[in-house]
């Protein structure tokens, strides 16, 4: 469910505000059936947020700048029904019945942004800083700590799943970014950035820890990338060329144990193009290819046996990439039918009401078929879902 408030005002022609007010729920209940023991998951957020920025246009530019902040309070509860009955005396001491975890997060962000744009003669040159402040107050529910629910230890060391104590942290972090842009004609571009970006830790990532983790130091990934391109657009034809070169520090991995560790260093170097060519009325043509190469930049020893040494390649990371698409958009094609219901009522000049019965018979139908890895695949379509909106509109 969402709520969305926005409002937008100009103060002359050159300079204009927009201010978004709204408020977040979402809860997920599911089955974790790809774990033994199948436990229930029950997570869910209520958030509410502000959003403003003022755009400023000059003859040579502009200049945006705002602010954005959330407050969110999200839980995750995670319930094992039944007692493991098939598996090695290990794997059903250590994931007993009952709850393994049952706590709460309250997480404030603030994030103040600048972005200047400058043209002259073909050039145009950009610059932007995102500040953000990210602070998680976390509270366990249960008793802290790697035992069972009502507090007999498990063997083996104990249970796997581990809650740590109550406990807040905060991460702060600088996001500088630097482009340009020549124009070589009306259809030709080059272009080139240097940039950062980040991402916190997830709140899963420090206080849903497992067995012999009692608390989980981790840092916000850094990424840090250089691109060079050149872009065409026409009529018919479009293309994309560009090299990149980007190092993560901070990376987040996952050993053998289920151990998250946070001092991992990768590099990364290659090159990406893309074509599109329209060519004619029903016929298009897109390809796209890559070629990069994917490094470790530091070397470890993890749990389970296994190394990383500085300099080697990623193996789940292809050097290779690409694909071609044949397109043809005409005539008629075989599918499904929907029933939808729609309705519309305005109460005034600013308020108005819609309702929204899609799949109105509750039709089993793809969104999507195709055929891979020997068998055919089909992604099921949204059952019967209803929509109601209630929106107010100033003029």
């Amino acid at each position: 469910m969402r709520l969305l408030t926005h409002w937008s005002w100009d103060e002359g022609e050159r300079q204009k505000q927009d201010l978004r007010l709204y408020a977040r729920h979402s809860s997920t209940r599911f089955r974790q059936h790809f774990l033994p023991g199948e436990p229930d998951e029950d997570n869910g957020q209520n958030s509410i947020g502000l959003l403003f920025s003022r755009h400023v246009t000059r003859p040579s530019g502009s200049l945006i700048y705002g602010l954005d902040l959330e407050y969110t309070h999200g839980f995750l509860e995670e319930i094992q029904a039944n007692t493991i009955s098939n598996g090695s005396a290990f794997l059903i001491e250590t994931r007993p019945a009952g709850k393994h975890y049952d706590y709460t997060v309250n997480a404030y962000m603030a994030a103040p942004y600048i972005q200047i744009q400058h043209e002259t003669g073909r050039w145009e040159l950009n610059a932007g800083l995102r500040a953000e402040y990210l602070r998680y107050d976390y509270d366990n529910r249960m008793a802290d700590g790697n035992n069972r629910d009502d507090g007999t230890p498990c063997g083996f060391g104990g249970c796997l799943h581990t809650r740590p104590a109550d406990r807040e942290d905060g991460f702060f972090e600088l996001a500088p970014k630097l482009g340009a842009l020549y124009h070589l004609g009306r259809r030709r571009t080059l272009y080139a950035s240097l940039s950062r970006g980040f991402r916190p830790p997830q709140s899963t990532e420090l206080y849903r820890l497992q067995s012999q983790q009692q608390i989980a130091n981790l840092d916000s990934v850094i990424l840090d990338s250089f691109e060079l391109g050149l872009k065409s657009i026409g009529e018919t034809l479009e293309y994309d060329v560009t090299i990149y070169a980007m190092k993560k520090r901070n990376v987040i991995l996952r050993d053998a144990n289920g151990f998250n560790i946070d001092n991992g260093k990768t590099r990364h170097t290659g090159l990406e193009t893309s074509v599109y060519w329209q060519i004619n009325g029903t016929w298009s043509l897109q390809a796209a290819a890559s070629y990069a190469l994917h490094r470790y930049d530091f070397s470890q020893q993890l749990a389970g046996g296994t190394t990383i040494t500085s300099g080697d390649e990623m193996g789940s990371a292809p050097r290779r990439l690409g694909s071609v698409q044949l397109r043809w958009a005409g005539g008629n094609y075989t599918g499904h039918n929907l029933l939808n219901l729609r309705l519309n009522k305005r109460f005034s000049p600013n308020w108005s009401a819609a309702l929204r019965l899609n799949n109105l018979v509750d039709s089993h139908y793809a969104e999507r078929a195709d055929f891979a890895f020997g068998r055919f695949r089909y992604t099921p379509g949204r059952a019967r879902s209803l929509f109601v909106e209630i929106r107010y509109a100033q003029p």
